[in-house]
């Protein structure tokens, strides 16, 4: 008998045992983003952590983590008669992924895939959400329109994108605009000091694009720091770095800028002051204000302070005149109980006159 319970016993537990371990295995295993039905059957495929990036990335690693790269899935595909492959990147979120594609796509053709595509010269480039992906080898728009649909059904409510871009002023050359969240990409795109010389690390995000004038071409680099205070700082900083607006350092790059609030505009590649100041005075800066509690019925809520007031101004008044007559029922009781004994002078106290008349 005490045999058969603990046989009973260690049958439950194993049980146990089984079921948490398939329940964790169930809950660590998510759904892969790319493909695998119909045609489209991976004949390779792999999945990698951030750390890992390089397996799928190579030397972009760095970048897309810089963008918040967090996972990626790369599958291979055949198509008789062709391959192709596709690398999709889960990013932080819609702006790093939005900023990778536009450090990434350089200066190709625009195709109607996801929320912007691009197609190079190797294949396509699109983000569609916080999801960045890359095709390599021929495929078709309808394939990849399935794969952004697909993707668009996983992404969860996003924040709009970054307001930066909207400042640059028209004209700039076609891709060359880039948003930036690093060093490593501020690197590729504007390379005018070493390491994080733009102060990311203070919270900063970059805005990049490159404008043809009379002088040459020009970089406009557009730096949005958290507060008015931190971009100062940052702007008295290049001073040591570059020969800023032609009163810095002699040996240093030319560099011309000019703070609005917290947003710094620096100007690079030319030597003329007045085309640096004309590009600059073109930059449309807007700060946004907001409000943490929405009040959309403003009359109303001013009609019901003014109503509210009215009543604690009459509630005041009847609770002064209720002490006051409560002073004048207790010194008439006073006069009649104690007679001559509180609160009135007797009549016999002399009183003191001070006599401030012209001495005769």
């Amino acid at each position: 008998m005490d045999g058969m319970k603990r046989g009973l016993r260690v049958m439950a537990l194993a049980a146990m045992v089984c079921m948490i371990a398939g329940l964790a295995a169930t809950a660590g295993t998510a759904p892969p983003l790319l493909p695998a039905s119909g045609h489209l059957q991976p004949t390779e495929w792999k999945s990698v952590t951030a750390a890992e990036l390089e397996d799928v990335a190579g030397d972009l690693a760095p970048l897309l983590r810089e963008y918040g790269g967090q996972a990626a899935e790369q599958a291979e595909y055949t198509s008789r008669p062709q391959a192709y492959s596709v690398t999709a990147y889960t990013m932080r979120d819609r702006s790093g992924a939005y900023g990778a594609f536009t450090l990434l796509r350089g200066s190709g053709q625009a195709v109607p895939i996801g929320e912007a595509a691009v197609r190079t010269s190797g294949g396509v480039l699109f983000y569609e959400g916080n999801y960045l992906v890359t095709v390599s080898g021929p495929i078709s728009l309808g394939q990849l329109q399935a794969l952004a649909t697909e993707l668009r059904g996983r992404v969860k409510e996003q924040a709009s994108l970054p307001a930066l871009p909207e400042y640059l002023p028209a004209g700039y050359l076609a891709g060359s605009d880039a948003y930036v969240l690093g060093p490593v990409g501020l690197a590729r795109v504007a390379p005018l000091g070493p390491g994080d010389w733009a102060g990311f690390a203070y919270g900063a995000e970059a805005e990049v694009a490159r404008y043809r004038r009379d002088a040459g071409e020009t970089t406009l680099i557009l730096l949005s720091y958290p507060t008015p205070h931190i971009a100062r700082a940052r702007l008295a900083d290049f001073n040591q770095l570059f020969n800023l607006n032609l009163q810095g350092r002699a040996n240093a790059p030319v560099v011309f800028a000019k703070r609005d609030g917290s947003l710094v505009i620096l100007v690079a590649g030319i030597d003329s002051r007045e085309s640096a100041e004309q590009l600059m005075s073109q930059v449309r800066y807007q700060p946004e204000i907001s409000l943490s509690d929405a009040q959309p019925e403003t009359l109303g809520t001013t009609v019901r302070g003014l109503f509210n007031l009215m009543i604690g101004t009459v509630v005041l008044i009847l609770v002064v005149l209720g002490l006051s007559l409560a002073f004048a029922g207790f010194r008439l009781g006073m006069q009649l109980w104690f007679p001559g004994r509180f609160l009135d002078k007797p009549s016999d106290e002399e009183a003191l006159f001070l006599d401030l008349g012209p001495r005769r």
